[in-house]
């Protein structure tokens, strides 16, 4: 089994690519993103750090 491990930061990552993301918090999204599901396109979910 292949566990993607980022030295510098310590930890084990979603996958190879997951940090060339856009990193945030959902404190740093507006009121109105806070619903992705809602406000976003799958697409632009897919490519961003809250595909969990």
């Amino acid at each position: 089994m292949y566990y993607p491990y980022d030295e510098e930061l310590g930890i084990f990552v979603q996958h190879d690519t997951f940090l060339d993301k856009e990193l945030m918090t959902i404190h740093d999204l507006s009121q109105e993103d806070k619903l992705i599901n809602k406000n976003w396109s799958w697409d632009k979910i897919l490519r961003s750090c809250f595909i969990k």
